[in-house]
């Protein structure tokens, strides 16, 4: 499977904050080969109109791989990548190359896991953290206005910022099957989780979305009349 990790002059994984080298790796029981090095430097493209386009063409050059080694998660970035772009994120610390096995491992059962269940299913996660389980923290959207009128309001980029290692259907699912009295939930994000749309029957929920001057996406999200 092809693997591509981003590291220092060492070999050290690296955040997406610093600058480094992105190396695309073949890697299989006989071991790693790189096939490509990328250099990277995310300096003064930290905005998000700037790294959208400059992750994606990084993206473009990694020959389809879908899993990306990095020294830890951060929220924006993952959001752009899992979300966006669908490459999986892995957090680890020193040698990628050290721990490929494992990733591979882990990535390969994942991949099981999300056929299994056809990507509808809470349990399936978005990335991993090699070597590491935890369970899912529970975040809630904040109500608008009067705490009983039904109206929530949820900004789904800063809550990644802050918790990277959860995916957008471990945020927001919990509330919408366990809320059954909301009127409306705004969700605010770069754009519309693509699972969202698979669930809205099932949870007897509708749609709207709007496109506002703060150039973020506004989901807004109904019990059905």
């Amino acid at each position: 499977m092809k693997i591509a990790a981003l590291v220092d002059e060492k070999g050290n994984a690296l955040p997406f904050s610093e600058s480094g080298t992105i190396k695309l790796y073949d890697f299989d029981d006989c071991g790693s080969r790189c096939l490509r090095e990328i250099a990277y430097d995310p300096a003064g493209k930290l905005t998000l109109s700037a790294i959208r386009p400059y992750l994606s063409g990084i993206v473009a050059q990694l020959d389809g791989c879908k899993t990306f080694a990095m020294q830890k998660k951060a929220g924006l970035f993952n959001v752009i990548f899992e979300e966006e772009l669908g490459v999986r994120i892995w957090g680890v610390s020193g040698s990628p190359v050290a721990v490929f096995p494992q990733i591979k491992e882990q990535a390969e059962a994942l991949g099981a896991e999300l056929d299994a269940c056809a990507g509808g299913c809470f349990s399936c996660h978005g990335g991993g953290q090699t070597g590491e389980a935890g369970e899912v923290e529970m975040i809630m959207p904040t109500p608008v206005g009067d705490i009983d009128s039904g109206m929530f309001q949820i900004n789904l980029i800063e809550v990644q910022q802050k918790n990277s290692s959860l995916n957008s259907q471990e945020i927001l699912l919990p509330f919408l099957e366990g809320k059954k009295d909301f009127i409306e939930l705004e969700i605010i994000c770069m754009h519309v989780p693509k699972w969202l749309d698979r669930e809205l029957d099932a949870l007897n929920l509708q749609l709207a979305v709007e496109e506002q001057k703060d150039g973020f996406c506004h989901a807004f999200v109904s019990l059905k009349s």
